[in-house]
């Protein structure tokens, strides 16, 4: 079986091959949401920006890891796939795909394929609990029908299937079984599948989300007074803050929409680990990530000046807010203006550097 390492390794040789450019969040003794961030040098929209987490076991993948990966790609404007080995069952069938909690997943031959040629759509089965399935071309079958005059009951009772069947094929409102698929082929000789556009559908697979709070990282006996004033601050000034577990950063700022269904806006504010024994690998991981934010979405935020201080912030063109300034807010409206402030100084900063 294929290890992490090897997936990993080959998954960053076939992207820089397709023309990505590639960021690696893999950082020893910490476990993230993703490891790659993958943005094609070209800006195609058949090449969107990926999110890429790699796992053994699909049915495996922890809650809290989800929640992260969504809200990141978000965050990041890029879409989110698993490239993994097997489900709690068996290895991953190459070109099918599996879907945990609305994240897409496939093996490493599979994304090979997909990543070689992103505009070609491709025949990509869909793997279920009864087995794979595929998109039909119901305008094509129901041509076929016709052209070898069969009615949809003739049809079905020579493929072992109900009339009603045929129709919502017909109507593409239901896949159908790989082998119902090759007994189609077999009659008319040729297929009925419906080649699937693979990045079109991740991106359509994008869902409204809600952040669950419970899976958020508690607050500590360290981290309980910073933590607490910048959850009052961020609450009064009508925001909402959620701390990750696996996230370069250690908190994300942000507004719902009017419904509570979506994240709206993000304020993205970020800082180093309190964890001394990740502090160091996990600012590298932060300077470097920072880097592929749109700037409109990020505001830096850090604990220690000391360690991420206010220069490198500017070098790094992020809009930045200190502890310090933090601790002499005195009303949320002072928040919303100190985050416009940072913002505008830092666009008129690459504006002039352009």
């Amino acid at each position: 079986m294929i290890s992490h390492q090897d997936i990993y390794s080959n998954s960053m040789g076939f992207l820089k091959e397709a023309g990505y450019d590639v960021f690696v969040n893999i950082y020893s003794g910490m476990e993230m949401c993703f490891e790659i961030i993958a943005r094609h040098k070209s800006k195609s929209e058949y090449a969107p920006n990926l999110l890429i987490k790699i796992i053994e076991n699909i049915d495996s993948i922890k809650p809290h890891i989800v929640n992260e990966i969504k809200l990141v790609s978000r965050l990041m404007a890029a879409i989110p796939l698993l490239i993994a080995v097997k489900n709690r069952h068996t290895l991953l069938e190459d070109d099918s795909i599996y879907i945990r909690k609305d994240l897409i997943a496939i093996n490493l031959y599979t994304f090979h394929k997909i990543i070689q040629s992103p505009q070609i759509p491709m025949a990509l089965a869909f793997a279920k609990k009864g087995g794979l399935f595929f998109d039909v071309n119901g305008e094509k079958l129901s041509d076929l029908r016709k052209k070898h005059n069969l009615s949809r009951k003739s049809l079905a009772e020579k493929i072992d299937l109900s009339p009603k069947a045929i129709s919502q094929y017909e109507l593409k409102n239901m896949r159908t079984s790989i082998d119902h698929a090759n007994k189609m082929e077999l009659l008319f000789g040729e297929s009925v599948i419906e080649p699937l556009d693979f990045f079109k559908f991740l991106k359509n697979s994008m869902r409204a989300f809600k952040l669950d709070s419970a899976l958020q990282k508690r607050i500590s006996s360290k981290t309980r007074e910073f933590m607490g004033e910048i959850n009052e601050i961020v609450n009064d000034a009508g925001y909402q803050v959620f701390w990750p577990r696996t996230s370069p950063f250690d908190l994300f700022v942000y507004q719902e929409d009017e419904e509570g269904r979506d994240i709206a806006d993000y304020t993205f504010v970020g800082g180093t680990q309190c964890d001394r024994i990740f502090a160091s690998p996990r600012h590298e991981a932060q300077k470097e990530f920072i880097q592929h934010v749109p700037r409109q979405n990020s505001s830096g935020v850090v604990y220690d000046e000391n360690i991420y201080d206010e220069e490198i912030a500017k070098q790094n063109a992020v809009p930045y807010i200190l502890p310090k300034e933090f601790k002499e807010l005195e009303h949320p409206d002072q928040f919303k203006k100190l985050i416009k402030k940072r913002r505008n100084s830092t666009q008129k900063s690459q504006d002039h550097s352009l």
